[in-house]
């Protein structure tokens, strides 16, 4: 019976064979344009971000470039200072011209005195002299 039904109608199988196949075809075709429409948008995506990263990582450079110029130009600005301030110290230090310190003994017995928290001891003549100059100047 199958057979029958086969042979009687064997050509309008064979068509509608032919259009599922077709509808299949253009099915998968379908959606291989989607698949590469899709890569194509991904991959303009991605080159995009590439592109901005691109881009940041530039201007970081620039900034760190600056960053590094600035600090070598001031390490060495530092290291000029320093070899002067040396230079003098030592130059000041091993001058023979360079008078002595000499300090009045009154001035020494109340600085001890004030240093170590106590009243200083009564000495013979006055701490504070209102004839000098110093004091004329109060």
């Amino acid at each position: 019976m199958l057979a029958d039904l086969v042979k009687k109608y064997w050509f309008d199988l064979l068509i509608v064979a032919l259009l599922l196949g077709l509808a299949g075809a253009c099915s998968l075709e379908h959606s291989k344009a989607e698949v590469a429409v899709a890569k194509q948008h991904g991959a303009e995506k991605a080159s995009a971000e590439l592109t901005q990263q691109l881009v940041t990582q530039q201007v970081q450079d620039n900034i760190t470039a600056k960053v590094e110029a600035s600090a070598a130009a001031a390490e060495l600005k530092t290291e000029t200072v320093y070899r002067n301030i040396n230079h003098e110290v030592i130059r000041y230090v091993q001058s023979p011209a360079t008078p002595g310190c000499a300090l009045d003994r009154k001035w020494v017995r109340l600085y001890n005195a004030a240093a170590a928290g106590t009243a200083p001891a009564e000495s013979s003549g006055p701490v504070h002299d209102a004839s000098s100059p110093a004091a004329a100047a109060e």
